[in-house]
């Protein structure tokens, strides 16, 4: 969009070894990335999907694999630049759109089974609830272990809140009093 400025304003903490301009547009459709900045944020990244860790090619150019990822969406009032920017590949970025972030966790371990497209994730987490399926909802996202310096961790902000929120969390209380009743079992 000609003529609107561009704040390039952030704290340069989140990109050490990166001095250029990480916007070089914003236009109607959000923040158009500088192509130094994608490259060293891939790089960073180990060219790794920051949600299921998976491989995204060595380079983002021409690749319909990889996409900019807003960790919170920027409809909830996420930012355009870090600690809120990361790759993510193409599946994980549709799938979480603005939902919350289990229901990408959900969607990942689904995809690891191959029951994507068998079954809804409603149905998953019905099964889950019987004990059918074990998925490890507990388990964090790739970025959560990988201490990038361009994202920062604070779920509570990711996604928002949906309908299906109440089952997820009751389901994770679930898993983690069994993980604590085990750990207690062991010692």
């Amino acid at each position: 969009m000609k003529g609107k400025l561009i704040d390039q304003s952030y704290d340069k903490s989140f990109t050490p070894g990166f001095d250029g301009k990480v916007l070089s547009a914003i236009g109607d459709s959000g923040a158009v990335y500088t192509p130094a900045f994608k490259d060293w944020m891939l790089r960073t990244q180990d060219y790794r999907c920051g949600y299921c860790g998976d491989f995204l090619g060595s380079d983002w150019r021409n690749n319909k694999h990889v996409s900019v990822e807003h960790i919170k969406n920027r409809r909830l009032g996420g930012s355009d630049m870090p600690p809120n920017i990361m790759f993510s590949c193409v599946y994980c970025n549709s799938q979480k759109n603005y939902k919350h972030y289990l229901r990408l966790k959900i969607a990942i371990q689904m995809r690891r089974f191959g029951i994507t497209g068998v079954i809804s994730q409603m149905q998953a987490l019905k099964l889950m609830l019987k004990g059918v399926l074990t998925f490890d909802l507990l388990s964090s996202f790739h970025f959560e272990d990988m201490n990038w310096p361009h994202v920062q961790k604070n779920e509570e902000s990711y996604y928002d809140e949906g309908e299906e929120t109440k089952i997820i969390r009751e389901m994770l209380e679930k898993e983690a009093r069994t993980l604590r009743a085990k750990s207690q079992e062991v010692n």
